[in-house]
C-alpha cells in the first residue's frame, strides 16, 4: 500500500522521494506493506499547535505520531475486515525543529529524518515509551528497524535514545 509523503513547509529542503523509499522500507522490514502511511513535514508553529491540541502541551516538538488504529499489543495490529482500512495513522514532523536540532547537534536531516520516521512508525503500530519496560521493547524494534535501514543504505543509525537491556 502507499506512503503518503507531503511537504508542506517552506523553509527547509527535503527530499521526499529518499524519504517516501525509506518509509516503505520500513514496512516491508515490518511486513507490514499492505497497510498507508501518511508523513508531513510541516512548519515548527503547526506542529506546536498540533502538540497543544492533541497532546495537552503547547511547546514545540520534532514529531508526532497519529495512529489510526488502536494497538493494544505491539505490532499485532487489528483487522476490521475491511478493504478500505488500511491507514495505519500519520506522521507529522516539524521539519525547521529538527533541522536546528541536526546543527546543534552537528548531524544532518539525512541522518535524524530515517530515525524520526522509525521511531513514529513504532508508535503507529503500538509501541509506546510510557514506562521504563515499554520503552526498553520500542528502543529495541527500533535498532532491528535501522538495522534493516543501515544495511540496505550502508550507514550506521541508531535510535535516538538509548536503554540498558539488563
Amino acid at each position: 500500500m502507499p506512503v503518503f509523503v507531503q511537504n508542506l513547509q517552506r523553509s527547509v529542503s527535503v527530499n521526499l522521494y529518499r524519504l517516501h523509499h525509506v518509509a516503505d522500507l520500513f514496512l516491508a522490514c515490518l511486513r507490514l506493506q499492505r497497510f498507508d502511511v501518511g508523513v508531513a513535514f510541516e512548519e515548527t508553529d503547526v506542529v506546536r499547535c498540533l502538540n497543544g491540541k492533541y497532546r495537552g502541551s503547547n511547546t514545540a516538538t520534532d514529531v508526532l505520531s497519529f495512529p489510526q488504529k488502536e494497538v493494544v499489543v505491539p505490532e499485532q495490529i487489528p483487522d476490521s475486515g475491511e478493504l478500505w482500512d488500511t491507514s495505519l495513522g500519520d506522521i507529522v514532523i516539524a521539519l525547521p525543529y529538527v533541522h536546528q536540532q541536526c546543527r546543534e547537534e552537528e548531524s544532518t536531516l539525512e541522518e535524524r529524518l530515517p530515525i524520526l520516521i522509525c521511531h513514529s512508525l513504532c508508535h503507529l503500530i503500538g509501541y509506546d515509551h510510557n514506562n521504563t519496560h515499554n520503552w526498553q521493547l520500542m528502543v529495541k524494534r527500533e535498532r532491528s528497524l535501522l538495522s534493516c535501514y543501515n544495511n540496505a543504505f550502508g550507514t550506521a543509525l541508531e535510535p535516538l535514545t538509548q536503554c540498558d537491556e539488563d
